[in-house]
């Protein structure tokens, strides 16, 4: 899982605005995405990325988990897929990818943190704190255990850090 949260646990403000995701973590985020060839995110996040015209992210499989009935425009880039974690990877597995990148937003992350099909998580840390917003993990009971991998300064205000999840319960 690839996020960009504030200090606070927050990956977007309450009208899921992301304007204070910085250029630069942008940039290693999609690098990342074209890295690993894939992205799987919800219906609330593909909806604000449509619109700040960042969607689909080029080079790499979109896969889009909702419900919803959604015209798809981006054949061959795009593949919407219903609500279940499983099903996205499925998708992915049969067409050969063994990695896969989830980057939200919460009800996304919670949904596969709870199946405990979360290895690993990469936080873009944002420098900057507000009190209402979409929270990085969306109130589903779930417990797992993290193992610092790495931190990384990527600005001066900018820290990434990496935890393994050692332990699912």
């Amino acid at each position: 899982m690839y996020m960009a949260p504030t200090p606070n646990g927050m990956i977007a403000r309450e009208n899921y605005d992301e304007s204070y995701v910085s250029a630069a973590n942008w940039k290693l985020f999609v690098s990342s995405v074209k890295r690993i060839g894939n992205v799987i995110i919800g219906r609330k996040t593909f909806e604000v990325a449509l619109k700040s015209g960042v969607f689909p992210i080029g080079g790499a499989l979109n896969i889009v988990m909702t419900s919803s009935k959604i015209e798809n425009r981006w054949p061959g880039r795009v593949i919407f897929v219903g609500r279940s974690p499983k099903q996205a990877l499925k998708v992915l597995k049969d067409k050969g990818y063994k990695i896969a990148m989830v980057a939200g937003g919460s009800n996304v992350n919670s949904s596969f943190i709870k199946e405990h099909l979360i290895d690993e998580l990469h936080l873009d840390f944002q420098p900057e704190v507000f009190g209402r917003g979409t929270p990085l993990f969306a109130g589903k009971a779930f417990d797992a255990k993290l193992q610092l991998l790495g931190v990384t300064r990527l600005s001066k205000n900018e820290v990434q850090l990496r935890y393994r999840v050692v332990k699912k319960r």
